[in-house]
């Protein structure tokens, strides 16, 4: 092999000191050295110390260590180059000790002879790891012919290395996994025939190999590992895939098997199979007709086909299959008559009940005690479902009507309560009690206007008795508790507005010069408030409201009138008068000046308290009824109708029948072949597969050329 030698260029690295002061030699650059491919030699630039070395005495390499294991170091050479001073080293590897990739220290003694305690030079050499590209699966495909012959396929193995920074040595391919298909563990394998010493740096080699021992039908998977000296695990792996299937020969042996078992059971058991399909396909509809009667309780419906059922039931006694099949005909056209004529009156009723449950089990933002009557009117429809299962139509009706009834009257019972108690905390609010801002009190008026504009859709002479009504009067209800919802929201949100203001104003003062405590109570009361205001558009209850009102108040005069030791003057009169602002204001502005954070004469800035304006937002839903498209999608009970059992003429079955066996042969063959050669393994799977489709293709052929010459005929 072509031997390259590498000078080493080592330059000097500045420092505060010079570290060559206090040895012999030191290397222009400390640099670890990067050992080529194919380096046999290296040189390092010196630069000398205080001492002064004597040239005639050659060096010596003391030790060479791989992560601190010693190496051989007898083929090491080491010798000066210069002729008034060292000017370099020239160090000869051996590479087979340098063969693992890593970093090398090298010690040298510089005069081994004449100054042997002298401090060893030091040199670390890194040897770089190789790789190798991913190496593309082998896709190898072996093919079983006939007489346990086989042939096999050998895509070409090719390693590239790919760094360019070193050479793959002594490389060794060998399976240390089983090879498997599926879940099961093969015998054969993949073996290399002709491994190489040596992938040099950034070249490729290709590399001989063989498939052995046997290999069931399939797709069998293994891998390779590649190992080489550089390194102390694998270098990389190589996946195979041997996909091995039969002949496809098999495929006509197949097909053919197949046709001459279909032509003799054409010939032999043909009549028979048609009696004896005639009797099954008459009595999967007798039976058929006797399992719908045990579905349906009118009987009216039973009395139309009561005389058609009667005759099949005596024709299956007897073995004339011209006579079942019409027989047959005349019970399926009187039995769909009668389902068709049954469908017609269940659909009038299965509708009227499908608009009753849409529309009772969609979720109805509505007032709670209505919510709670639509529930129980959704729960009572399972009975009348029931009896509309079993066709008992004048049960559905009756259990419908009375659904309906019910839910009407609940609805314009508690739909009214609901409305009074809710304007009776409206008109209250004008009256602005206590606990209701004087800032959010100048805002009301509007706000109640506009809900009380909404509170009059239902009334004692709402009429709610048929599911249209009572869809529209629970659209109406939802609007009502909509705007009453906002209503409730934005005096919660007012009243959060003025507590959060004055405690974001009263943080700078901390808590040694604000009582956190007292102003907690405040916090409570507004938190206990906004409870009752979240609940009272399901349950509006004007005496828990202003319970809770009544208590926002006292707080409000213990969290101002407890932050100082004494009342301040004006303080209890505004808050008598509800301007808990004012009163904040002015309790903010005295602590401020007692603890110096305002001048004497200079004013608090007014806290930013805005109460929200109140627009009622009504969101725009449909008004169609939920059970609008399914009601007009709804069709009639249909049965599609039994065909005749086909019988043949048997003085003309031999001869037809061996023909068509030979024309659907030849074409069966050719869509075999066209379909089936690419992805053909030839598994028992298959096998059977192309065996039944030959068999049943030609059996279904000749049905149907029967079925389609009696229609002509």
């Amino acid at each position: 092999m072509f031997r390259t030698t590498t000078l080493i260029l080592l330059f000097l690295v500045c420092t505060s000191s010079t570290p060559g002061d206090d040895k012999l030699l030191v290397p222009e650059d400390t640099s670890p050295i990067q050992l080529c491919p194919d380096c046999t030699t290296i040189k390092v630039l010196l630069k000398p110390g205080k001492s002064k070395i004597d040239l005639k005495e050659q060096p010596q390499i003391a030790g060479v260590f791989l992560s601190g294991a010693k190496k051989e170091t007898q083929i090491f050479k080491v010798k000066w180059i210069g002729e008034k001073r060292p000017e370099a080293l020239e160090i000869t590897l051996d590479l087979a000790s340098v063969a693992r990739s890593g970093t090398y220290d090298l010690y040298i003694d510089l005069q081994p002879q004449s100054n042997p305690t002298a401090e060893r030079l030091h040199l670390q050499m890194i040897h770089p790891e190789p790789k190798l590209n991913t190496v593309p699966k082998l896709l190898i495909d072996r093919t079983y012919n006939f007489f346990a012959w086989e042939s096999d396929t050998h895509p070409r193995l090719i390693l590239v290395e790919s760094s360019n920074l070193s050479n793959l040595t002594k490389v060794n391919i060998n399976q240390n996994m089983n090879t498997v298909l599926g879940a099961k563990l093969v015998g054969g394998t993949v073996h290399v025939t002709d491994p190489k010493t040596q992938v040099d740096a950034g070249m490729p080699a290709e590399f001989a190999y063989e498939v052995i021992n046997d290999f069931p039908l399939g797709t069998a998977t293994g891998a390779l590992t590649i190992r080489a000296a550089e390194t102390s695990g694998p270098v990389g792996n190589i996946d195979f895939e041997v996909r091995s299937r039969l002949h496809p020969a098999y495929i006509a042996v197949t097909i053919l098997i197949g046709l001459v078992l279909s032509y003799f059971l054409k010939v032999r058991l043909q009549q028979q199979v048609e009696l004896d399909q005639a009797k099954l396909d008459a009595r999967k509809l007798f039976e058929r007709v006797v399992q719908e009667e045990g579905k349906h309780l009118d009987p009216e419906f039973r009395r139309q086909y009561a005389d058609a059922k009667g005759n099949l039931e005596r024709a299956l006694q007897a073995d004339d299959a011209g006579d079942i099949n019409t027989k047959k005909t005349s019970l399926d056209t009187a039995w769909r008559d009668a389902l068709q004529k049954l469908a017609t009156r269940h659909q009038e009723q299965e509708s009227n009940l499908t608009k009753a449950t849409d529309t009772f089990s969609v979720p109805w933002f509505v007032p709670k005690s209505i919510r709670e009557a639509v529930e129980k009117a959704n729960h009572d429809l399972a009975s009348a479902q029931t009896s509309l299962d079993a066709d008992d139509l004048p049960e559905v009706k009756r259990q419908l009507t009375r659904v309906l009834g019910d839910l009407g009257n609940a609805i314009r019972t508690n739909a009214i309560g609901w409305q009074v108690s809710v304007s009776q905390i409206l008109d209250e609010l004008l009256k602005t009690p206590l606990g209701v801002s004087k800032a959010i009190g100048e805002k009301l008026a509007k706000p109640v206007d506009d809900v009380r504009g909404m509170l009059n859709k239902i009334s004692a002479a709402t009429e709610l008795s048929t599911t249209e009504q009572l869809h529209q009067a629970l659209v109406d209800l939802r609007t009502e508790r909509t705007a009453a919802a906002q209503f409730f929201d934005w005096l919660r949100l007012a009243v959060s507005t003025e507590v959060s203001a004055v405690d974001t104003a009263a943080k700078p003062l901390g808590a040694s010069k604000w009582n956190t405590v007292a102003f907690g109570g405040l916090e409570a009361a507004e938190r206990d408030l906004e409870g009752t205001l979240s609940a009272a558009p399901d349950t509006p209850s004007w005496e828990d409201l202003a319970a809770r009102l009544g208590g926002l108040h006292d707080a409000w005069v213990q969290a101002l009138q407890k932050q100082l030791p004494t009342s301040l003057l004006g303080v209890d009169d505004l808050l008598k008068a509800r301007d808990y602002k004012a009163a904040a204001e002015a309790v903010l502005q005295q602590l401020k000046k007692n603890n110096k954070m305002l001048g004497p004469s200079e004013a608090l800035t007014p806290l930013p308290i805005q109460i929200p304006g109140f627009t009622l937002a009504m969101a725009t839903v449909g008004t169609s009824p939920a059970y609008f498209l399914r009601a007009h999608l709804q069709t009639l009970f249909r049965t599609d109708p039994v065909t005749a059992t086909s019988v043949t003429e048997a003085n003309k079955l031999k001869l037809d029948k061996l023909w068509q066996s030979v024309i659907v042969g030849l074409i069966i063959t050719v869509f075999g072949y066209g379909t089936q050669l690419g992805t053909f393994v030839g598994t028992f799977t298959e096998l059977s597969t192309l065996f039944f489709w030959a068999f049943g293709l030609d059996l279904t052929v000749d049905t149907l050329r029967t079925v389609v010459g009696k229609k002509a005929s």
